[in-house]
């Protein structure tokens, strides 16, 4: 398939950026591009590698621009192309032809200075322009952080390279920078109670006697008497 293809053809190179574009086209389902750095050449060119599965002539539309997105613009004088077959496309631009891999692979290699900014490109067949959902492709020329971590064997590389990586807290590291864990504070101890009171004691109360059990007086004849 096409990364077998790109894989191959950039092998040993660093890889700086990658795009991978569905075209979704009758003629050309999809393709990938990318930026790499042939350590083994001079440090001051870069290389743009495209490649796409298409059975039927393919070319390769482009210029440099000052940004992505930016204006079409003539590349500076020193730019190699593999295969060596390109023409004047007019405006600045220029048209290169694809070289056929296998049955349905073609590539093309853009050699450019690296003091341009961005590659911008489309893909042409015999009679029409192929753009992506209707709009020009673009690709960055800038090098990217030198400590980004880039696999000089573009073949080991996952489908998602080019793409930044998960920040370290997402995959269960460090945090990002500048977002320190928190520490909870520790629980609020119990305030100390003051000392309460011990119970009043229970008062003593005295034996009452009973009216049945109290001491009589001595009663008089009389009294006696009438008490009978």
């Amino acid at each position: 398939g096409l990364e077998a293809v790109i894989s191959a053809r950039t092998r040993e190179w660093r890889v700086w950026h990658e795009s991978r574009v569905v075209l979704g086209d009758a003629d050309v389902a999809a393709l990938i591009a990318r930026v790499s750095e042939d350590e083994g050449l001079a440090s001051d060119f870069v290389t743009v590698t495209v490649v796409a599965e298409c059975r039927q002539p393919l070319r390769l539309h482009w210029a440099v621009a000052d940004k992505l997105g930016g204006a079409w613009q003539a590349p500076p004088h020193g730019w190699k192309t593999r295969p060596p077959k390109s023409c004047d496309g007019g405006g600045g631009a220029w048209v290169t032809d694809f070289e056929r891999v296998d049955g349905k692979s073609q590539a093309v290699d853009i050699m450019l200075p690296r003091k341009c900014k961005a590659f911008a490109f489309l893909l042409r067949t015999e009679h029409r322009f192929l753009k992506d959902q209707g709009r020009d492709m673009y690709l960055s020329l800038e090098a990217p952080p030198a400590d980004d971590d880039h696999d000089a064997h573009p073949g080991a590389r996952s489908p998602t390279s080019g793409y930044p990586a998960a920040s370290p807290a997402a995959v269960g590291g460090a945090p990002p920078e500048g977002l320190a864990h928190q520490k909870l504070p520790p629980a609020a101890a119990a305030p100390a109670r003051e000392p309460q009171p011990p119970a009043a004691e229970a008062r003593v109360r005295e034996p009452q006697t009973p009216p049945s059990a109290r001491p009589r007086e001595p009663q008089s004849p009389v009294e006696a008497a009438a008490a009978a």
